[in-house]
């Protein structure tokens, strides 16, 4: 046994499950009554909204916040517009659409042959340097005019139409193209696709669309005819285009996460501003800051009273479980009694060996703790001690001392030795005793003085025997 542990109180939380489990019938009540308690508060309540809500769907929240507040919200939702823009653009972009690593290219060159110029060059008369002049500003004319017409909105539109991309216009500068070349009266067309089929298709609808706006300028020109040639699309690496690609992907992640850092450093108060202040921001009458009015559905109050009841009573039982813990340790804690074997266990470090009041198994107990006694009788003199001496009086405790008497032992049995001096010369010449206790009924100052005397006599406990 531990010398510490003689007039402490030791609680453990073995000990306080084993009285619990001791105890069943009482704490599956408390948590029966804890759980009904709780399942018919909940429908109470839960009743009580319903009629208090009586057909009500909506109400109006005010949303206020402070000039700080609102610099906070303003500077979100910049940032989301700014992230859509990149986003859609992304999405959008015809030239983003388009693989690096298979780009598709393709072009059209387009020359002007003068009516009059191939009418003296046929005929032989030969043309002059004068004349050749005169028609080589004739074709970059025509060039320029052409250049012109194709830049026009119309015939962008009729371009996105005849090629079926779907998508705006203003993506097709970033696809497609046009100049004047150094090479004198040529018009030159250039444009990128995602793949062969889409280049074919681009280049057909620009083909189709200058073949349409084709007209000179003025009537100076004469008649002319346009020629075009046509360069099959063919593929390539673009490592540029590869570059630009990653760098908007990248500044894109990193709107999106300084979007996320903002919106995440919102108060409760800012984040619900936000929310309204989506909707009306682009409202003409909307004030910078001013307090928004928010109508929101009110949720319809569930009327399953049984599952209410269910759900409420579920957590009673919890409820009850941690109400019969705290009074469990509570009693544990203050009562000055045995409560049960395991606390005899852990406050006095005694082994329990048998226990005699079991309905059923107590004669099986005795006999057991009888061959313990005379096992140990052989080699020491051994005593029955117990703190209350009506407890020998017990049919245990008296089956125990006649079963050791049948068996021819004598041994000697006495109580209250804290309070008796004839009780204590009753053990002179005993080497260890068995103590004889009830739980329920004995005290733990009574004995914990019994074992401070006892090992003040120098005589050695080997175990308990409950009656």
């Amino acid at each position: 046994m531990r010398e510490n542990q003689i007039g402490q109180k030791v609680i453990t939380l073995k000990g306080i499950l084993n009285l619990m489990l001791r105890f069943w019938v009482a704490v599956l009540v408390i948590m029966i009554l804890c759980a009904g308690v709780m399942g018919f508060r909940g429908v109470s309540s839960r009743k009580k909204k319903a009629a208090a809500q009586s057909g009500q769907t909506e109400k109006e929240i005010k949303i206020k916040i402070d000039e700080k507040g609102f610099l906070n919200v303003k500077g979100v939702t910049d940032y989301e517009a700014l992230v859509a823009e990149r986003q859609q653009y992304l999405d959008e972009s015809l030239l983003m659409k388009i693989d690096p690593m298979h780009k598709w290219n393709g072009n059209i060159r387009y020359r002007f042959t003068l009516a009059e110029e191939k009418s003296l060059a046929e005929s032989g008369e030969g043309i002059t340097d004068e004349q050749r002049a005169a028609f080589e500003a004739k074709r970059q004319q025509l060039a320029n005019a052409y250049l012109g017409a194709f830049r026009a909105q119309e015939n962008y539109d009729r371009i996105m139409e005849l090629s079926g991309l779907g998508s705006e216009t203003s993506y097709l500068n970033e696809i497609m193209g046009a100049e004047v070349t150094s090479v004198p009266g040529t018009f030159y067309v250039w444009a990128y696709g995602a793949d062969r089929e889409q280049m074919t298709g681009l280049l057909d609808a620009i083909e189709s669309a200058v073949g349409e706006m084709g007209a000179a300028p003025d009537k100076s020109i004469g008649a002319y005819e346009v020629t075009a040639e046509r360069t099959d699309a063919y593929e390539l690496v673009d490592t540029a285009l590869a570059d630009t690609l990653a760098a908007k992907q990248a500044d894109l992640a990193n709107q999106q996460t300084t979007l996320a850092t903002k919106m995440g450093q919102l108060n409760e108060d800012e984040a619900a501003y936000l929310a309204a202040y989506r909707k009306v921001k682009d409202d003409e009458g909307y004030v910078d800051g001013m307090t928004l009015t928010e109508t929101r559905e009110v949720k319809a109050v569930s009327e399953n009273y049984q599952k209410v009841f269910l759900t409420e009573a579920a957590k009673g039982l919890g409820i009850g479980l941690g109400v019969s813990f705290l009074l469990v340790f509570l009693i544990y804690l203050f009562t000055p009694v045995v409560l049960s074997m395991q606390s005899i266990t852990d406050m006095y470090d005694l082994p329990v060996y048998a226990d005699g009041s079991a309905r059923k198994t107590g004669g099986e107990q005795t006999e057991l703790m009888k061959e313990l006694i005379l096992g140990a009788g052989q080699k020491e003199t051994v005593a029955l001690v117990s703190s209350d001496g009506r407890l020998l009086e017990l049919p245990a405790a008296a089956g125990l001392m006649e079963s050791l008497k049948e068996a021819g032992t004598t041994i000697t049995a006495v109580s209250d030795i804290n309070v008796k001096s004839e009780a204590l010369r009753r053990l002179n010449g005993v080497s260890v005793v068995y103590l004889v206790e009830k739980c329920g009924r004995s005290r733990h100052k009574k004995i914990e003085k019994e074992l401070l005397f006892l090992r003040e006599l120098g005589i050695r406990t080997g175990g308990v025997f409950l009656v």
